[in-house]
């Protein structure tokens, strides 16, 4: 579980972290606050995790959304095709 749920949780808390950087969307604050919502009330009322699992679907949409503010910058450099660095740019 650790090898397939930490890192999601890791880029959800490095999302938390980075929001003065990247703005959320209003829809993205929704899912996060039902995300986190559901965790504490189900943590409260399930105590095997396998029942908790249905609300996961909230967390990799929370973390497909960051990913995508995180790479925007990128792929913008690689459709103006712009070199990435110095080294790429003196080969």
């Amino acid at each position: 579980m650790l090898i397939t749920y930490g890192p999601l949780l890791l880029l959800f808390a490095s999302r938390v972290l980075l929001v003065k950087l990247f703005r959320p969307s209003a829809f993205e604050t929704l899912l996060g606050a039902l995300y986190v919502c559901s965790a504490l009330t189900t943590a409260v009322f399930f105590t095997r995790i396998r029942f908790r699992l249905p609300f996961d679907f909230l967390l990799i949409i929370i973390v497909a959304m960051f990913l995508q503010d995180l790479s925007q910058p990128w792929l913008a450099r690689c459709q103006a095709n712009e070199p990435l660095d110095e080294v790429t740019a003196g080969s």
